[in-house]
């Protein structure tokens, strides 16, 4: 494969379109202030010029998409879905936008894969600067910034139209601080990233999205064993897991049982064993399943399944459980062996360039646990899961191209 970026035409460009997608995702004081109808069709413009970047690097790019027949199978098997779902039109729109987002992070894969730090840095000063707009819109307009009538609790949204879009945007621009912060780099980068890692962890805490707190936090602990732990030889690790379990036996023995730990933990953060009521929702999801356990029920946004059980699924919380029920047995199968894949390029790559590794798997592992209470797999132009396709087609594109330079040798 000849997949390099001596070839890569217009890598400005491609950052900058990426860009968009991001913050299309994420922007959403329009939506607040027309009460969520239909917006301004700016997808249109930054759709057309991934088209664009597509055509000038067809070759490469085509090179690539041959390497990821396991997303190009999940995300063609959800246009296929339009011959049963329950809104067919609305089925295309999620494959147009999916198909685009996952051509614009090859695209951009290819442009930054020899230059991740590069890609980092812009996509920390996009995050960056839109957290801190989200704190000056909730602290100056909290009328446009906070959230105080559709919650138990007032929470903020800042510059986006929900508080766990909030917390989405949170957890990329933390991911881009932590890896930013160890890299290469002066007093001033790191000054710089440790203010953003503050300022987007007050924000997640302001819009209380306790999933992209955990989220978040599993980020930067795993980029701290990365840095730190990783390269520790096994007898240490042994001795450091060893007493962190004893620690857990003896609380639980003698102080707290598991259960009253999840519920102190839970009420701690205002929420109870339901999971601020997702628990029904995921009943019905995967109740849901049984009723069509091979194909699903499409990638629509569920109205179907919404009138039959009469509760609002067309956003179930959970990105396993949703896929579940949209493409069921098949798409759940193609998804997990994306994420299994996934696992093995990192591993693949992670003595060649520990850099890439960290950065990667950081962002990869925190998608992980952020699907497991709220939904970001396959949902279109999602910011959370553009990242998810631009982690894969990273990897795709890192382990090819050290394959060749092996056969080269």
């Amino acid at each position: 494969m000849n997949a390099g970026t001596r070839g890569f035409k217009y890598r400005t460009i491609t950052i900058l379109v990426f860009c968009c997608y991001v913050f299309w995702d994420f922007f959403g004081i329009d939506m607040t202030l027309t009460g969520g109808e239909e917006r301004i069709p700016f997808h249109r413009i930054f759709i057309f010029l991934t088209l664009v970047l597509l055509l000038a690097n067809f070759k490469i790019v085509a090179e690539v998409l041959t390497k990821s027949k396991l997303f190009l199978c999940l995300i063609f098997y959800a246009l296929l879905s339009v011959a049963w779902s329950a809104d067919p039109k609305a089925t295309l729109m999620i494959f147009i936008f999916l198909l685009s987002s996952l051509l614009i992070a090859v695209i951009t894969a290819l442009a930054f894969y020899d230059r991740h730090n590069n890609f980092i840095a812009w996509l920390f000063t996009l995050t960056f600067l839109m957290v801190l707009a989200s704190i000056f819109v909730a602290l100056k307009y909290p009328k446009l910034g906070i959230n105080s009538s559709d919650f138990a609790k007032v929470r903020w949204i800042g510059i986006t139209n929900h508080p766990n879009k909030l917390g989405g945007l949170v957890l990329i621009s933390i991911w881009c601080s932590v890896n930013l912060f160890f890299s290469e780099g002066g007093f001033l980068r790191k000054a710089i990233s440790s203010v953003a890692i503050a300022a987007a962890m007050y924000a997640v805490v302001m819009a209380d999205s306790m999933t992209s707190i955990v989220a978040s936090f599993v980020v930067v602990v795993s980029m701290l064993y990365f840095r730190f732990l990783g390269r520790a030889s096994a007898s240490f690790k042994l001795v450091l897991f060893v007493v962190i379990g004893l620690g857990f036996m003896i609380i639980t023995t003698f102080y707290m049982n598991s259960e009253e730990i999840v519920n102190k933990s839970l009420a701690s953060g205002g929420r109870d064993t339901t999971f601020t009521g997702r628990s029904a929702l995921w009943e019905r999801g995967v109740q849901s399943f049984f009723d069509s356990p091979l194909i699903g029920h499409g990638f629509d946004n569920l109205d179907g399944l919404t009138q039959k059980y009469g509760i609002k699924m067309s956003h179930l919380h959970n990105g396993y459980i949703e896929v579940l029920a949209k493409g069921g047995g098949v798409a759940i199968v193609l998804l997990f062996l994306i994420i299994l894949k996934n696992f093995r390029c990192l591993m693949f790559i992670k003595n060649v360039n520990p850099g890439l590794f960290a950065f990667l798997s950081t962002g990869f592992l925190g998608i992980l646990v952020h699907n497991l209470a709220e939904s970001s797999y396959l949902r279109g132009l999602n910011g959370l899961n553009l990242t998810f396709m631009l982690i894969s087609s990273f990897l795709v594109v890192s382990v090819n191209r050290i394959d060749m330079i092996g056969k080269n040798r």
